[in-house]
């Protein structure tokens, strides 16, 4: 009994720590490349936007993981890495040096640890440890150590042979970096004393030990963004995505061959972050090198595009770092918090279930083990010892058969019960409650707590069908689309379309049915579309014919009566008596020489014939209450042309929505499609076979 509870209890644990999380995607492991270059060219702001959320789906936002790097070993390395000042093959002022012994290493980790660091690495700079056999015990030791204080532990000690990765593992190492730096296309441009594939060869060895695997790149060695992407391609399509991709911005050494290069462009450091998030949703995206370059608005954008660790501390290995006060003033400005040690759950996949967990664990087999007792000697005794039913932990949901409701619409609930929790912001009202009180409104036959009633929805089928009798020619409205695993999360308030008439089990007969074909190949959209660009249109003939009017109210009179005055000729004064003798022809040439002092506000009611037709008031208005009223009129005239304004920015946004949604919805068809021809090619191999 003792041994099968041991036995169900390492059971326990170990789906506790593999199983993925509810709700989130598993990651992909067959990225081609030109996708990720389609992700990596995506406008930046729309990159940032979906790499923020796909953090957000896999991570906690809030959190960043501090990390501390100490140099165990510096110089000497025989290696010519183009960017590095350890190589003895460049001359720099970095000078060679022993391995430092264990209690420095145990005195910088305790510091890290106070300051609130919960990961602690180690860096030497040699090709491998052949020959170190005294060495690599001292580190052995090391890693014990301060794996013993409660960190993190992570080492880059060069190239592993399989035997050292599983000595480090037992010593109680938790993650070995080792990065790939570049693509493997650009690779041979900046190390030629050690192959892209011996790289890969140590991350397999510490892969296959149990150790998570770190392994970046650095920006600004004179890749391309092709490179930058090959990179990220040869990291996602690993057996295993790493458990941290660090990203190093080029910090130009004097005395290395890239002394002269330009420092990494900010929006290629965001892109390279942002892709990387989107094509490794669950790994670690740390700021290494170059970070204290960025200002603190630039950092921000970096954890708004996916990051969410930094190394923090006195320094990196032979470049500077940003030190501890000031990064925790900056989380707590941002109002972020540090990780706890294995609180990432790739790490906790590679180091097992928490001790702090083993007695719940224990109880819970405890438990589980006398459920399943009395549940079989309960069915013994149903069976009268003949037979044993099979006890299943919890109902499972079957595929509806007929009921194309449930289908279309997904239930919200079995039970009958009323006694939900207010939510939040109710304030002890009604509103708000018809999603929480699912079962009430199931109850008064809504088909769920969003959807209509069972008959509205059955009036609204027969009156459909009586207009398409009616119509010459029948007109389908394009049914919502159901993949086999998917329900539809959001159905409309009263749905124009009926359920689908068949219920797809798999996806190539989803692909050969005429109407799930009719329904992707919708003239909806495009009649949205064409509706939409007709209300622009529209609104521009609007701001035009307003502009007209604008610009004869703002013309100039003053200017216009000057220059009037100085063209014309002299007015004579006439008295009274001289102007009755006058005459007619002489007192209308005298007028037309006049200048026109009428005002520009005025002209717009006047006509090409003189002002139009005189009508009887009713009553007298002054001319202070007429501009009055015709500056109130211009106030409303300003207001409509702003609301027009925005109305034509709402329709651009409608028609870049449309936009949106017709890409979506050929990338779901182009995602069948890719699956039915998968699922063809295989019924066609197992025929063969």
């Amino acid at each position: 009994m003792l041994r099968s509870l041991t036995a169900s209890r390492h059971l326990v644990r170990a789906l506790a720590t593999h199983a993925p999380s509810a709700g989130a995607p598993a990651t992909r492991h067959t990225w081609a490349r030109q996708e990720i270059q389609q992700i990596y060219d995506t406008p930046l702001l729309e990159l940032v936007l979906r790499a923020a959320g796909e953090h957000r789906v896999h991570h906690d936002p809030s959190k960043i993981q501090l990390c501390t790097l100490m140099n165990i070993k510096t110089g000497g390395c025989t290696e010519d890495c183009s960017y590095c000042s350890q190589s003895s093959k460049y001359s720099t002022t970095t000078k060679a040096s022993k391995l430092v012994d264990i209690e420095p290493v145990l005195e910088a980790a305790r510091k890290a640890k106070a300051n609130g660091s919960t990961r602690f690495c180690m860096g030497a700079a040699w090709r491998d440890l052949a020959g170190r056999k005294s060495g690599f015990k001292r580190i052995l030791e090391m890693v014990t150590e301060v794996r013993g204080m409660g960190m993190e532990v992570c080492t880059t000690l060069g190239m592993l042979s399989p035997e050292q990765a599983r000595q480090l593992k037992e010593a109680g190492l938790t993650a070995y970096n080792h990065n790939l730096d570049t693509s493997r296309e650009f690779y041979p441009s900046v190390i030629t004393t050690r192959s892209y594939d011996e790289r890969l060869d140590t991350i397999s060895a510490v892969r296959n030990a149990g150790i998570s695997v770190c392994s970046g790149g650095i920006l600004g060695l004179g890749e391309t963004d092709q490179d930058r992407v090959g990179l990220i391609w040869e990291v996602s399509n690993m057996p295993e995505h790493p458990e941290s991709f660090p990203v190093n911005a080029l910090v130009p050494i004097p005395g290395t061959p890239l002394e002269g290069n330009e420092p990494v462009k900010y929006h290629t450091l965001i892109r390279t972050i942002a892709t990387a998030r989107i094509v490794l949703p669950t790994t670690i995206i740390r700021l290494a090198a170059g970070r204290n370059t960025l200002s603190e608005a630039e950092q921000a954008m970096c954890f708004m595009a996916g990051a969410n660790a930094v190394f923090t501390g006195d320094q990196m290995l032979t470049t500077p770092c940003a030190p501890w006060d000031e990064d925790k003033a900056m989380m707590a400005r941002w109002g972020l918090d540090g990780m706890r040690s294995f609180e990432q759950s790739n790490v906790a996949k590679k180091e097992g279930a928490r001790l702090e967990a083993s007695d719940a664990e224990a109880q819970t087999v405890t438990n589980m083990a006398a459920d399943i007792g009395a549940q079989t000697a309960s069915s013994s005794r149903l069976t009268n010892g003949h037979k044993r039913s099979l006890v299943l932990p919890e109902e499972t949901n079957p595929i509806p058969l007929n009921d194309q409701n449930a289908w279309y619409y997904p239930s919200q609930g079995n039970d009958d019960s009323d006694e939900e929790p207010l939510t939040a912001g109710t304030k002890g009202g009604n509103w708000g409650k018809k999603t929480t009180k699912g079962s009430r409104w199931i109850r008064r036959g809504k088909i769920a707590a969003w959807g209509p009633g069972m008959d509205e929805w059955e009036e609204e089928e027969r009156a459909r069908k009586r207009v398409k009798l009616l119509l010459p020619q029948e007109n389908r409205s394009p049914s919502p689309p159901c993949l086999p695993h998917l329900q539809s999360p959001s159905p409309p308030l009263v749905s124009p379309y009926p359920p689908p008439i068949t219920q797809h089990l798999n996806y190539s007969s989803f692909v050969m049915d005429k109407s799930v074909t009719h329904s992707f190949r919708s003239s909806l959209l495009d009649e949205l579309e064409q509706a939409t660009n007709n209300l622009i249109e529209g609104e521009a003939t609007m701001r035009k014919a307003m502009g007209r009017m604008w610009q004869v109210i703002a013309e100039d009179a003053d200017k216009k009566v000057g220059d009037a005055l100085d063209a014309a000729e002299p007015i004579v004064s006439l008295k009274r008596e001289e102007e009755d003798e006058e005459g007619e022809d002489e007192r209308e040439r005298r007028y037309s020489s006049a200048p026109d002092l009428t005002p520009s506000t005025h002209k717009l009611f006047l006509s090409e014939r003189g002002p139009p037709a005189q009508f009887e008031p009713s009553q007298f208005v002054t001319p202070e209450a007429q501009l009055d009223r015709l500056e109130k009129s211009v106030a409303i005239i300003r207001e409509l042309q702003d609301d027009g304004r925005e109305y034509v920015e709402r329709l651009e946004e409608i028609r870049e929505g449309l936009g949106d949604v017709r890409a979506q919805r050929n990338v779901i068809w182009e995602m069948v499609r890719e699956h039915a021809v998968k699922e063809l090619q295989d019924a066609a191999f197992a025929v063969g076979a």
